[in-house]
């Protein structure tokens, strides 16, 4: 997760250098990596999920 802050803001700082608005930044970065990584982590729990029925079924 900070990793998609500090991609967030370095975003930001570099719209408002460039383009005079910060918030263009932080959520055409912010939103899609924050979903990224709520993504990853759902992918994550569900594969040790199903690695812990599995190894429940086996014994």
């Amino acid at each position: 997760m900070l990793y998609v802050v500090l991609a967030t803001f370095a975003a930001g700082m570099a719209t408002e250098y460039f383009l005079g608005n910060r918030w263009i930044g932080f959520f055409a970065v912010g939103v899609p990596a924050c979903l990224y990584f709520f993504y990853l982590d759902y992918q994550k729990r569900a594969a040790a999920k199903k690695r812990r029925r599995r190894k429940a079924c086996q014994t």
